[in-house]
């Protein structure tokens, strides 16, 4: 629990819970990456450097943000934070029922596999206790 409370308030700070094209992302930027080096050790995710910077960026996408979203949302206070991962849970759970072969996003025409993998997101679960102590003996 005590890592939970950590990584909401770490990212109510300085993280960013959005969409991309094709899928939820958060992600979390800093010059020293010993905090992103502990979200990855919580949650999975990458850590790589930032070109041209000396910082470094910790991302998290699709199934996996959205669990991360919803085990983080009763813990996050801030209401802009609150807001941005309100609107991307409900973007996900109100995407069509149906199957179609190609989706329209912002004018582009997206293909099957992208459609399938939205519709497959909607299933990221809230992370369990168990689960992010299971996660945490796998780093160390």
């Amino acid at each position: 629990i005590r890592e939970l409370a950590w990584a909401a308030g770490f990212l109510e700070g300085e993280g960013c819970f959005r969409p991309s094209s094709v899928s939820s992302v958060i992600s979390a930027y800093q010059d020293y990456p010993e905090p992103l080096i502990k979200l990855q050790a919580i949650f999975g995710g990458s850590v790589k450097p930032v070109m041209n910077t000396k910082g470094s960026v910790w991302r998290v996408c699709s199934a996996r943000a959205l669990g991360v979203m919803q085990t983080l949302f009763p813990l996050i206070q801030h209401g802009g934070k609150k807001t941005e991962i309100k609107n991307e849970l409900y973007r996900v759970t109100h995407l069509p029922e149906s199957k179609p072969r190609i989706a329209w996003n912002k004018g582009k025409i997206m293909s099957s596999e992208f459609c399938q993998n939205m519709r497959a997101a909607r299933w990221g679960k809230p992370w369990s206790t168990a689960r992010i102590a299971a996660q945490l003996r796998k780093v160390g």
